[in-house]
């Protein structure tokens, strides 16, 4: 198999295991093991743009907020610094 079959056969595998966890059938853990075990099996390196990354999920992906300085969100201000 070339890169690209190998690319295109982790992401289909990825996208049932992605199913899988939105419907809790498996949990977050399981689902990275899933993830790790199919990017073995498709030879797609841990450096590889393709491969899940937690640094770009979360609620502070950027250095900018959403929400403009002094609005509120449930009587709390945004914490929108940089950390």
């Amino acid at each position: 198999m070339n890169y690209r079959t190998n690319l295109e056969s982790f992401n289909a595998s990825l996208f049932i295991a992605k199913k899988l966890l939105a419907n809790n059938d498996i949990s977050i853990e399981d689902y990275i093991k899933i993830e790790d075990k199919l990017a073995s099996k498709y030879c797609i390196k841990i450096s590889s743009i393709y491969r899940q990354d937690s640094l770009i999920k979360g609620s502070q992906r950027g250095n900018m907020c959403h929400e403009k300085e002094g609005d509120f969100i449930d009587g709390n201000r945004e914490d929108c610094s940089i950390t």
